[in-house]
């Protein structure tokens, strides 16, 4: 609670609002959110860590974190660098956005992106605020998403085949890479509609496939 005091403090005394969220909220929401929270005071040289922090860093046991440095501890050794070099480039003023991987105190691997925001009084940096989300099921579904379109997009390249999809309302023709391929598209650089995939099909042939488009969009 003290924390959540002194941060009511610091708020009136830069004459912002203060938060409407009581303390049982906010540690709430932090808990429904897995996020967690370091707010730094400029003026006052002080940092403050919330409690969602410490169960990110800890699966629910509390740490004694003093200051960024004790922060930098659970870092994984290969993300340190890059996030130090981040956080250099926040206390000059820059927004930031950044994900990496977090050792906790039970040994657990995790993955948290990091949004920092600045609060001015008077046109003065005051507070800097970081806020830490876990993402490791959505970065590891992720993965395991681009894993499995890596393997289709071999297996497709061996087989010669390929899938494609078309968006009537917007008129816009994406395929999977191996259908760029047959067409030899640089689907990067070039966006296909209906009319510039027909130009790709032979003459003879375009008629057949706009007819068999025509009757499939009539639910034929």
């Amino acid at each position: 609670m003290a924390f959540f005091q002194s941060l009511k403090q610091k708020l009136h005394s830069t004459k912002e609002r203060p938060s409407q969220l009581t303390h049982a909220q906010f540690d709430a929401l932090e808990k429904v959110t897995s996020s967690g929270c370091i707010i730094s005071f400029i003026d006052q040289q002080t940092t403050h860590f919330s409690s969602g922090l410490n169960q990110l860093l800890a699966r629910g046991q509390h740490e004694n974190l003093n200051d960024l440095t004790d922060y930098y501890t659970f870092i994984h050794p290969d993300d340190l660098d890059h996030v130090k070099k981040a956080h250099q480039k926040m206390t000059q003023g820059e927004q930031l956005c950044l994900t990496y991987r977090l050792n906790t105190s039970t040994g657990e691997k995790t993955i948290v992106e990091e949004a920092v925001h600045f609060y001015d009084d008077q046109y003065t940096l005051t507070k800097v605020i970081q806020i830490m989300q876990d993402v490791t099921e959505f970065e590891e579904t992720k993965a395991s998403l681009l894993a499995i379109k890596e393997t289709q997009a071999h297996t497709q390249r061996i087989a010669g085949i390929g899938n494609w999809t078309y968006d009537v309302l917007n008129d816009y023709f994406y395929a999977s890479d191996e259908v760029y391929r047959m067409f030899n598209v640089d689907h990067s650089v070039e966006r296909l509609d209906f009319l510039s995939l027909l130009s790709l099909i032979h003459p003879d042939d375009q008629m057949i496939v706009k007819e068999a488009m025509d009757k499939h969009l009539l639910g034929k």
